[in-house]
């Protein structure tokens, strides 16, 4: 099962762990007709290409590696083969060799073809595997010191049925396996190592199977499985010849090495990973020999299909690729299905690169796939570019930016990749069924993203990196800015920082152009330019007494022409002293027993700003201390009046003073003079001075006074206020304050009975209530003014409140005046409202008992009657009124 890992793994977790090209030395079953001491020899034999795979690949457990040499070339003379040193590019020929021969070992000195490959196949000289029909397999099981567990029965499963189905599958049922499986059979083994006794072995075993019964001329490949074999096969699974019949299998009978091994039978080399910086083939690549984790041929620890152009070598795809070398658009149907639509598509460049492109789904034998195979279109190329020493495609990573692996290597729906020389794959929609991709040219040049190295100071290099622009070649230019705008005649790869970079944003911009496409521009993002140092930085000096009340003085040094220089003295280790920022600065009583020290910084345009710190004093001593009296105030303390300082007599003389007023122990900003005029925020509070002496040599002492507490002033104009207005209940009093001193301002309240507060009643005027009937009525004024003592007055009070008028309409009365009828009240308007109404009705003047609603019905006794209604209004604080209607004679 494959291990699933997070999207974009970079780790070749499936990996190979190298290409390892094995040389073995062959222990003939005869000896040599030739001496093997150096000699110069001449043979005629068949050439072969031998690859081992490590148990490491097998298991998964390793990592690819480039190609470190040459795979193993053998030349087989007969039953002996002899190594073959030097660089021999051929393959499955029979050529003459000339060379010198030390044991087994034939160091080349020419090799001579005497047939082709394609014609030595033609004529069954070298026994090559087709790639179609079905192919006739002896497994043999061979031991010399005793059988493994695998059982002829589990080796014919393995061969004939699970490899064999995946030979057809992967063919699209062009070729298969079937053949026979000897039964164990005990050979002497080899006399060395197995890897370098391999034909040895192979020879052995073909011998006795002969003697078995087996037919060795009605078999196309031969397949000797012997169990697992340590020495100098320790870390081998098996090996095979490639383009040619022969596999050996080290203790291992699976799918992974069965299917790989014959594979090379088939004639394929291996398949690989070619991953390059730039994604595709630009920048610096690895070649990875087993680097393709999704192929059978490359680290697929899942055996999954050959990839597009493995296929194609072996005539698998052939009327299912579609050749989009001029451009065009196909859909891609997963490399796993069985139709006949089109599985790969192929792009030919003019150099002889080509690109395959193939889409994996996960089913059949590509079921286990790592899913970062499946996500996408895969892109191999194979040919002048592809960085593979062989005829076996490399995989590229075409989506390089989220790191250069094989895993995460795929294109994904609505994502392109430009090649070095301009080709465009872009992949459309993606599903289960098929992944749609078009191939074009490039009609804009295009480029990474820049990046600005060198120091980012003023005065310092900055130098562009354009990166790799594509289709090569590209012609570039250079535009350097600052905080984004142009830098007139900043147009190289590289720029001097000057003065007025410092404290910028520096950015270059890389435009690409080339003949018959569109140009583009990239730009860099912004390298914050530093100042530059300054040149003359010398540590400053402090000289002066170190005693209380004397002046130290910072000798600051000589700093570059233009160099601006401030000062902060410090104590005791690097404490600020508060507002000690001058030249020169005066030792103060608190700094007895602190050593001090002086920075220095100077400033310049264009350049850092650099701090210098002198070398610490010796500790402050204390001077002889100024005596000074405790100063006393005169002065009348009222808000506008002005106090004085009285110092009394310091010592010795003279003595400088110097004053500070203080409002309730706080400073009053700019209070600094013998004098202080109090003002409005001094009402209420205490008001004291304090005066330093100081003199040089001397401690400062400080006196402070005792405090006087600031009255606010008394107003000027502060008149008794008076009452208009009618003291009946209803009527409006009004309050009038009189005049005022200017800016007071004024507030009122009523009181009635000598003096009981009306709550609520704030107003300049005021209107009875029933409530104050019969009281008596005043109001106070208060006025307030800032820095003045708030003031109120009180007016003479009024006569007593009488009650209110009320005032009614005469009432009427509606309806028929006949017995058993309802005679109705209307009361007319009556104020001020509200005012309760009460109704009485009369016969004769007399009243009618229980009669006083707003109605009546007349009864017999008021037949020849006058009925009259009475209406009666009533209100607090008001004289009740009443009033009574007209009369109605009632008739029966």
């Amino acid at each position: 099962m494959p291990e699933h890992r997070p999207a974009r793994a970079r780790v070749l977790a499936l990996a190979w762990t190298a290409v390892l090209v094995m040389l073995f030395s062959t222990i003939a079953p005869s000896p040599a007709q030739a001496s093997s001491d150096g000699t110069k020899i001449t043979l005629t034999g068949t050439i072969r290409t031998i690859v081992a795979d490590p148990i490491a690949l097998v298991e998964g457990t390793g990592q690819p590696l480039a190609h470190s040499e040459e795979y193993q070339k053998v030349l087989l003379v007969g039953e002996r083969a002899y190594e073959l040193d030097g660089d021999i590019a051929v393959n499955n020929l029979v050529a003459r060799v000339v060379g010198r021969l030390v044991g087994n070992r034939i160091a080349a000195l020419s090799v001579t073809p005497l047939s082709s490959p394609d014609s030595a196949r033609a004529t069954g000289s070298l026994g090559a595997l087709p790639a179609s029909g079905t192919t006739r397999v002896l497994t043999m099981l061979a031991y010399w010191t005793a059988p493994d567990s695998v059982t002829p029965a589990q080796a014919a499963a393995q061969m004939y049925d699970d490899s064999s189905s995946w030979f057809r599958d992967a063919s699209y049922s062009a070729l298969g396996q079937t053949g026979d499986v000897t039964p164990w059979m005990k050979i002497a083994g080899p006399t060395g190592g197995c890897y370098a006794g391999g034909y040895s072995i192979l020879a052995q075993a073909k011998e006795a199977a002969v003697a078995a019964g087996f037919d060795l001329a009605s078999y196309d490949n031969y397949v000797v499985y012997f169990p697992r074999c340590y020495g100098d096969a320790s870390d081998k699974a098996g090996w095979a010849t490639v383009g040619a019949p022969n596999t050996w299998l080290n203790g291992y009978m699976d799918r992974r090495v069965t299917v790989h091994e014959q594979g090379h039978n088939y004639g394929l080399w291996h398949s690989h990973s070619n991953l390059c910086s730039g994604g595709g083939l630009l920048g610096d690549c690895t070649m990875s020999d087993y680097g393709d984790p999704y192929d059978a041929m490359g680290s697929s620890t899942n055996v999954g299909h050959f990839n597009a152009s493995q296929k194609t070598l072996l005539g698998w795809l052939d009327g299912r690729t579609a050749d989009l070398t001029a451009g065009g658009t196909a859909t891609l149907v997963p490399m796993a299905d069985d139709s006949t639509a089109t599985h790969a598509a192929v792009v030919r460049r003019e150099d002889g690169t080509s690109y395959w492109l193939e889409y994996r789904q996960p089913f059949d034998f590509d079921s286990w796939l790592p899913w970062h195979g499946t996500e996408g279109v895969l892109v191999h190329a194979s040919g002048a570019a592809s960085g593979s020493l062989d005829s076996g495609a490399s995989l590229i990573d075409v989506r390089p930016e989220d790191g250069i692996s094989t895993f995460g290597a795929s294109l994904l729906p609505g994502q392109s990749w430009t090649s070095s020389d301009g080709l465009i794959v872009s992949v459309g929609q993606i599903t289960s069924a098929g992944a749609t991709v078009t191939v074009g040219n490039a009609t804009t040049v295009s480029g990474p993203i820049p990046t600005i190295s060198g120091e980012g100071s003023v005065g310092q290099t900055l130098t562009a990196a354009p990166g790799t622009w594509v289709p090569a070649p590209v012609d570039l230019s250079y535009q350097w800015r600052r905080n984004g705008v142009v830098i007139g005649g900043a147009t190289a790869s590289t720029y001097q920082v000057i003065a007025a970079d410092a404290g910028t944003a520096l950015s270059v911009s890389v435009t690409g152009t080339k003949t018959g496409l569109l140009p583009s521009t990239m730009t860099s993002s912004s390298t914050t330019i530093k100042q530059a140092l300054q040149t003359l930085m010398p540590t400053p000096t402090i000289s002066g007494s170190t005693t209380v009340g004397s002046t130290l003085t910072a000798n600051p040094g000589t700093w570059d022409s233009g160099v601006t220089l401030s000062y902060q003295w410090k104590k005791n280790n690097g404490v600020y002293i508060s507002g000690a920022t001058a030249k020169t600065y005066v030792l103060k009583a608190s700094d007895a027993g602190a050593t001090l020290t002086v920075s220095v910084t100077g400033t310049k345009t264009g350049y850092s700003p650099a701090t210098k710190t002198s070398a610490t004093t010796a500790a402050v001593t204390n001077g002889a201390v100024i005596t000074g009296a405790t100063p006393t105030i005169t002065g009348t303390a009222t808000v506008g009046q002005k106090l004085t300082a009285v110092p009394g007599t310091w010592t010795p003389s003279p003595v400088t003073l110097a004053y500070q007023w203080q409002r309730n122990g706080t400073a009053i900003s700019g209070a600094t003079a013998t004098t202080y005029t109090l003002v409005a925020a001094d009402a209420g509070a205490a008001i004291t001075v304090a005066v330093t002496g100081t003199k040089s040599g001397y401690t400062a002492v400080t006196k402070t006074s005792a405090a006087v507490t600031a009255k606010a002033a008394l107003q000027t104009l502060m008149p008794t206020p008076t009452i208009t207005g009618t003291t009946k209940v209803g009527s409006t009093l009004t309050a009038n304050p009189g005049t005022w001193d200017a800016g007071t301002t004024l507030s009122y309240q009523w009181k009635k009975n000598g003096g009981t507060y009306i709550s609520g009643a704030t107003a300049k005027t005021y209107v009875l209530k029933a409530s104050d009937a019969g009281a008596t009525i005043t109001v106070s004024v208060t006025s307030t003014k800032t820095g003045y003592s708030p003031a109120t007055k009180t007016s003479a009070t009024t006569a007593v409140v009488t009650g209110g008028v009320l005032t009614g309409a005469t009432p009427t009365i509606t309806g028929t005046a006949k017995v058993g009828q309802t005679l109705t009240a209307v009361p007319g308007t009556w104020s001020p409202a509200p005012v309760t109404l009460s109704y009485q009705w009369k016969r004769g003047g007399t009243a009618i008992s229980g009669a006083t609603s707003a109605t009546y019905k007349t009864v017999s006794a008021d037949a020849g009657k006058a009925i009259t209604v009475t209406v009666t209004g009533t209100k607090a604080g008001y004289t009740t009124l009443s009033k009574t209607s007209a009369a109605k004679t009632v008739v029966k």
